[in-house]
């Protein structure tokens, strides 16, 4: 472990060093030390010595584990070594930076320019920076710092929004149709999330491709977060003679029009060995699951799974409309009986007042 490093940082040393006079203030706090300069929102220019841009209250939520990342860019013969170029978090009190976390592996100056490290604990950021004093010359140009995905922006006083978490689809395969030995690798249309196959990002849809393994990953779009699964092996079959295979019987789904208890339909894909059930060419139907559905018309359709041909005279594709939302109004509200009293008493005596004079 870098020592030095390790011992100043939990000093808090490094959150106030050097910054008492000389500086520039942004609008979040963020002071850098002169003749560093903080450049725009997103980018800091920190000038050899010993120098470094930092900040006392970023008030940013975390949890133990949450990943902060950040880019650098030697310039004018600056050098990583020697405990920078290096970011520093602190966290209900503890401290820690990318330089003591990843030295132990040999990863402290990162891979082509990035570094990351993680969060020591739960709570809120308070004191960070970005520190370059390791004595060597030049600059060092730091940018793209990230906390849990969310960018952390030197002249803007509230961090990025939290990203958005985001469950990837699973990408499905088509087997190859009898007599061909091409299948599919069907790729989900999801916003939030890409994908790749086999490290080439690929559209959403259906692309054809030969027997064989292939891994799809997902990747999530700036402002989004991963959350579930990412990545699946897919394999994709040979095809089989036509005639071959053994014999399944398609069973029609179930649609459940909305009444007034349950306004929403909803259709009901049944279980049958070697059925794969669709909506369209790109909407997989999992059997024994339940679907809601809108007014409209919706088609369904059955077709063999690998190694499965459909009986002989099986039906094929279900047309199903669905009806609007019933008005579950009254047509006439019931009437409601009102007692009317025409006979009122008269008192035999009223009281006047006047001495009670009786009639």
């Amino acid at each position: 472990m870098f020592s030095k490093v390790a011992a100043a940082t939990a000093a808090g040393v490094l959150a106030v060093s050097g910054l008492a006079t000389g500086t520039a203030h942004a609008s979040t706090g963020w002071q850098a030390k002169a003749p560093s300069k903080i450049l725009d929102s997103g980018t800091v220019r920190l000038e050899g010595g010993n120098t470094s841009v930092e900040t006392s209250a970023l008030d940013m939520p975390v949890q133990a584990g949450d990943v902060v990342s950040f880019r650098y860019r030697l310039r004018d013969g600056a050098t990583c070594t020697g405990g920078a170029p290096r970011v520093f978090v602190e966290t209900q009190g503890t401290y820690t930076n990318s330089w003591d976390q990843n030295i132990g592996a040999g990863k402290q100056c990162g891979e082509n320019g990035v570094v990351t490290f993680t969060v020591p604990a739960n709570g809120r950021i308070g004191a960070a920076g970005i520190v370059y004093d390791n004595g060597g010359p030049g600059h060092v140009i730091v940018s793209d710092l990230t906390v849990d995905g969310r960018k952390v922006r030197f002249l803007d006083r509230r961090p990025a929004p939290a990203a958005v978490p985001v469950k990837p689809r699973q990408p499905w395969v088509d087997q190859p149709k009898c007599g061909t030995n091409l299948g599919w690798v069907g790729i989900p249309r999801q916003r939030g999330v890409s994908f790749k196959i086999d490290g080439r990002p690929m559209e959403p849809g259906r692309h054809e491709v030969r027997p064989g393994r292939y891994v799809v990953t997902a990747h999530a779009w700036d402002g989004h977060k991963l959350v579930g699964e990412r990545a699946w092996k897919r394999f994709v079959k040979r095809g089989l003679p036509c005639g071959s295979g053994r014999v399944a019987t398609p069973v029609e789904p179930t649609l459940d029009q909305p009444t007034c208890a349950d306004k929403v339909a909803s259709l009901a894909i049944p279980k049958a060995r070697g059925v794969i059930y669709r909506t369209a060419p790109d909407a997989l139907l999992e059997q024994g699951q339940r679907y809601t559905v809108d007014a409209g018309l919706v088609v369904v359709t059955a077709e063999a799974a690998h190694g499965f041909k459909l009986a002989e005279g099986a039906q094929r594709e279900w047309r199903m409309p669905v009806a609007e939302k019933p008005d579950c109004r009254p047509a006439n509200p019931p009437a409601t009986d009102v007692d009317v009293v025409n006979d009122i008493p008269v008192p035999t005596r009223v009281d006047t007042g006047l001495g009670g004079l009786a009639r």
